[in-house]
């Protein structure tokens, strides 16, 4: 497994590339949570078990992105060269925030860029919708995390300061225990499914 900052960095940056390509499906985001969301991308993979919430659609309860971005930093969305939301939103107009993301839903995502030094992200999806991502957690006493990318095989977070991790995920164990995954992958999971 790597260990440095730089070869975690490598592995993210390929991984956030396999992004493009990728439709979105579903969007989870929602008062309760703030502006934290969670983006799930590619095929169709079965949730073990699955998720009981009866606001979720049936495939929402039933299945995970092939790839999932959960977000808890700074975010943006421009649509035809305008801002249209941002995170700070969230806390003025709730109800616009899954009406806004919902336009990610059914879109492609075309290009991806990151900025390796912070970490910050910009996916495109089609030719006029932009999610900005702004790592902007920085407090080593609070710990936040700004977000986790979880793929087939991995998941990566980028954590305060824009400090990288990343373990092995056992696809065949997408809810695995405590005695399978670490104590952040836990955290994390827990974090995303409160949304839910």
């Amino acid at each position: 497994m790597t260990t440095s900052q730089a070869e975690i960095g490598v592995e993210l940056e390929k991984a956030l590339r396999a992004l493009v390509g990728k439709p979105c499906w579903t969007v989870f985001a929602g008062p309760e949570t703030g502006s934290a969301i969670d983006i799930h991308f590619g095929s169709k993979i079965p949730r073990l078990p699955p998720l009981r919430n009866p606001a979720l659609s049936d495939d929402e309860r039933r299945y995970e992105g092939e790839f999932s971005l959960y977000i808890t930093c700074a975010w943006r969305m421009t649509e035809n060269n305008q801002v249209v939301y941002g995170w700070t939103d969230a806390a003025d107009d709730p109800a616009a925030l899954n009406s806004t993301l919902e336009h990610l839903v059914g879109r492609t995502v075309i290009a991806m860029d990151v900025k390796p030094t912070a970490w910050d992200l910009s996916l495109q999806f089609g030719s006029d919708l932009i999610l900005d991502i702004f790592c902007d957690q920085t407090s080593l006493v609070d710990e936040d995390d700004n977000y986790a990318l979880f793929t087939p095989s991995r998941l990566f977070n980028v954590g305060p300061r824009s400090r990288l991790a990343v373990e092995l995920r056992d696809p065949d164990e997408p809810d695995a225990d405590e005695d399978h995954v670490s104590e952040w992958i836990q955290r994390l999971r827990r974090q995303s499914l409160k949304r839910i």
